[in-house]
């Protein structure tokens, strides 16, 4: 196991950005009607950022990249017409819905004065690498943040990155990685890969709304404090004042990377004592990392000590979602016990309540819960943990839009403290763990997350 720190040895980046244009889809698009957004889809109204860094191709000038997917995205929202739309309130139901105003999808151009070479390992994290991101421009509202964002920047070397920002808003991993596909073969003069299908109405609540369950993975909206913050949303907030996302200043991110050989320590320590009978990679290192940081933090023993994470839910509704569904089909699993169980129990304990919060993950909790939202409203409760984002099998390094493959792929540093990200490294051979904490909490954390035979 290593670590390093996002911050590299460059500490300024000049960057040239041109004022970016508005990408309207290639054909007449006559649906206006509004675009309804499930109560998975109310909760997630950020932007997702990352970037694919690519060499100089001797073979292909990259003088013409931001032309190209200039053109392939004109073309794909024909078919995603959504995405040149914008969130807006709808006051009579109080939820969020797409206004289809065709306002377009935000493309701009920029130039790095660096080499490739010279922005040193790509692969680690720099915040600096966020001017690489297109950033909502002029956006005084959520309302305004366009719901596809572009940025190409050129290198002076030859290179280029291709930096999105994608609303969470209208879809998850999956509906992304379709995406970036669609786009891969457009760009290269082909047809479309996978054919989209954006309804949700299968989302919608029952009526009346019965919920069945207990949610404790939910707050809801009259339990949140009046001083929450943090990256799950409200339908309040499309009107709110948008100034762009910092990231906090009593934080650092590091990475802590996991091998191949310490993931497998974890999975065999996980089975040791004959209570589990199977472990999955993303289990056993959601156990180990969800102990160490409860032992690395200052919480009483009786404090609730809670993980959540996303599942994918395609196959777990009945009936199941078609294949090209365009949408957020996930739903968080969320596994509880005190302070004091995770920090003095077993691996296999903590192990356990991550399979547990799985299993529990059924079509009768799924549709409980939608009910749940729309009885109560609210947000996934992280403020009492973290919420685990997996792209360990996101297929970043496959994303090949004419010019080769990418040097490194992934997200942008994110300052959303509460999320921890699980990344596939460059080789594919073991994981990346970007997570940040406190300074003093970030030390003690990387020494319980140690990983010895």
């Amino acid at each position: 196991m290593g670590s390093a720190d996002v911050a590299s040895t460059l500490t300024e980046l000049n960057v040239q950005l041109d004022d970016p244009v508005y990408v309207k889809p290639a054909e007449p698009c006559e649906n206006t009607s509004p675009f309804f957004l499930t109560n998975i889809d109310q909760m997630l109204a950020f932007t997702v950022e990352t970037h694919y860094f690519y060499a100089s191709n001797p073979e292909k000038s990259s003088d013409t990249v931001a032309d190209t997917l200039k053109e392939a995205l004109s073309k794909l929202l024909v078919h995603y017409d959504f995405l040149a739309g914008r969130v807006r309130l709808n006051e009579q139901l109080m939820r969020m819905e797409i206004d289809r105003n065709y306002a377009g999808a935000q493309f701009s151009t920029a130039t790095c004065d660096l080499t490739l070479a010279e922005l040193g390992d790509v692969s680690v994290p720099n915040p600096l690498f966020r001017k690489f991101v297109p950033q909502a421009h002029k956006a005084t509202t959520i309302a305004d943040i366009p719901l596809m964002m572009i940025q190409v920047t050129t290198f002076k070397c030859g290179g280029h990155c291709v930096g999105f920002g994608m609303s969470h808003l209208v879809w998850d991993g999956h509906g992304v990685v379709e995406f970036l596909f669609n786009l891969m073969s457009v760009a290269q003069g082909g047809p479309l890969i996978f054919q989209p299908k954006p309804e949700r109405e299968m989302f919608k609540a029952r009526d009346p709304p019965t919920p069945t369950f207990d949610h404790p993975e939910y707050l809801r909206l009259d339990e949140l404090p009046p001083s929450l913050s943090g990256a799950f949303t409200t339908p309040d907030v499309v009107d709110s004042g948008f100034e762009g996302i910092s990231a906090s200043s009593k934080h650092i991110t590091k990475i802590v990377s996991f091998s191949a050989e310490d993931l497998a320590i974890l999975k065999r320590r996980a089975m040791e004592d004959g209570k589990l009978s199977k472990v999955s990679t993303f289990d056993a290192l959601s156990g180990h990392v969800w102990q160490a940081r409860i032992k690395a933090i200052d919480a009483k023993p009786t404090d609730v000590a809670q993980l959540q994470y996303a599942v994918d839910i395609r196959d777990r509704l009945d009936p199941p979602l078609p294949k090209g569904f365009v949408g957020n089909a996930i739903y968080s699993a969320c596994a509880r016990a005190t302070c004091e169980e995770v920090r003095s129990g077993s691996l296999s304990f903590c192990v356990e309540q991550v399979q547990k919060a799985n299993e529990r993950v059924t079509n009768d909790f799924i549709r409980s819960g939608i009910d749940w939202w729309e009885v109560y409203r609210g947000i996934p409760a992280v403020p009492s943990g973290i919420f685990i984002s997996s792209w360990q099998k996101m297929p970043f390094y496959s994303i090949d839009l004419g010019w080769g493959k990418p040097m490194y792929a992934g997200p942008a540093v994110s300052p959303m403290v509460e999320f921890v990200v699980f990344l596939p490294t460059p080789e594919q051979q073991g994981l990346n763990v970007i997570l940040a904490l406190q300074p003093e909490v970030m030390t003690k954390f990387e020494e319980f997350a140690k990983v010895t035979a």
